[in-house]
């Protein structure tokens, strides 16, 4: 009986939960809900989530959330509950969290250049609940049902340096837990580690037009390309209890390229663009390679629009999605009006960010075709 659940549990990741089922047949991996991207911004982007920094940064890589912290105090992303396979099985939820603080930050400023070091601290939780799963003999009659579930709390710790690059560094420990039944468990460990270097160009080299009252230019332009290396999911095969054979984790490398545009009224963005490619490897000395490309357009920093595509070596698939962002129209404000007195007002314009983000796979998705993702998230 117990044999028969987890076959059927493996079987349902390979063959739904995941696209690109070649990649588990080769390399016999458990928990490869760890690969699953589960954030609007980044689902939108195809999948692209290394070189991204926001409030889930610590989820795909622990080096962009000491990026983050070089301007953000705290910060939180709601607990968002994806429906996983929609139009095959209802009963999945995926969930994923996260909250992080800025441990402590140094900054120097002269008349040319600033350094800033910064720590940040994070919580994050991802969970796949199965739900009400049946549980068979080997003869197939129903003995009853079990909420089972994969979870892994994950935490993080980084550092940024802002120094004219900005690079950031972190490490991530993954306490995981697979309960299948009363009786089928396992609680292996798992770290992450990944680094994020950014080259913000506009602050080296100010490129910028028209004059705003003889002093700085009122138009500028920022250009930042960016690099990302993440290796996740490292640790030592496991057994689950009463099981003989040992499982693997999904380890992985992702390697990621990135480059923005932003137009910008003073401090306000008019206009933006951002283009990322994302591969991703196993550990395991398969060839087996994922791509991803993402794009996204912004508008007055407050609306935004992505999309991407996914090529897993087997199929191909696009994905789309929206965004809502309140710095940016408070930035508008500011830019266009006579600005905000008060240090309290000038800080909460220049730093409190509330998002909404949307995404949602297309029906080329086969299997994921009707998945979408909601969530909202804070920093300050």
């Amino acid at each position: 009986m117990i044999a028969r659940l987890i076959f059927g549990l493996k079987m349902a990741f390979i063959i739904l939960v995941i696209p690109g089922a070649v990649y588990a047949h080769v390399v016999n991996t458990s928990f490869l809900f760890l690969r699953i991207v589960n954030t609007p911004t980044e689902a939108a982007m195809g999948g692209c989530s290394v070189n991204n920094i926001n409030e889930s940064s610590a989820i795909y890589n622990p080096g962009a959330l000491g990026l983050l912290h070089l301007s953000k105090n705290f910060a939180v992303s709601m607990p968002n509950n994806t429906v996983w396979l929609p139009e095959l099985d209802s009963s999945l939820r995926l969930k994923s969290f996260s909250i992080s603080g800025r441990a402590f930050t140094i900054c120097k400023k002269s008349n040319t250049t600033v350094f800033r070091l910064s720590a940040g601290l994070s919580y994050s939780r991802i969970k796949l609940a199965y739900n009400d799963m049946a549980i068979v003999d080997p003869a197939g009659n129903y003995l009853g049902s079990y909420d089972a579930y994969d979870k892994t709390d994950l935490y993080t710790i980084s550092l940024g340096i802002q120094y004219y690059l900005r690079i950031g560094a972190g490490y991530t420990v993954k306490k995981i837990k697979s309960e299948l039944s009363t009786t089928v468990v396992a609680d292996p460990d798992a770290h992450d580690y990944g680094f994020l270097a950014e080259l913000p160009i506009g602050d080296i080299i100010p490129i910028g037009w028209g004059n705003d009252s003889g002093h700085d230019p009122k138009f500028n332009l920022d250009i930042t390309p960016s690099f990302a290396y993440v290796k996740a999911n490292l640790g030592d095969d496991f057994y689950y209890s009463g099981v003989v054979n040992a499982d693997r984790l999904p380890k992985i490398k992702r390697t990621g390229f990135a480059v923005s545009f932003s137009c910008n009224m003073k401090k306000a963005s008019l206009v933006s663009a951002r283009i990322a490619r994302e591969t991703e490897r196993n550990l395991y000395g398969g060839e087996i390679e994922f791509k991803r490309n993402g794009y996204e357009v912004g508008f007055l920093g407050a609306f935004y629009y992505r999309w991407g595509k996914i090529d897993d070596g087997d199929m191909d698939y696009k994905t789309k999605g929206i965004g809502i962002n309140l710095r940016g129209i408070i930035a508008i404000f500011n830019a266009i009006g006579p600005g905000y007195s008060g240090k309290t007002a000038k800080y909460l314009a220049d730093n409190l960010d509330f998002k909404f983000g949307y995404a949602w796979y297309g029906d080329d998705a086969d299997a994921l075709a009707g998945t979408n993702f909601v969530m909202i998230s804070l920093s300050l």
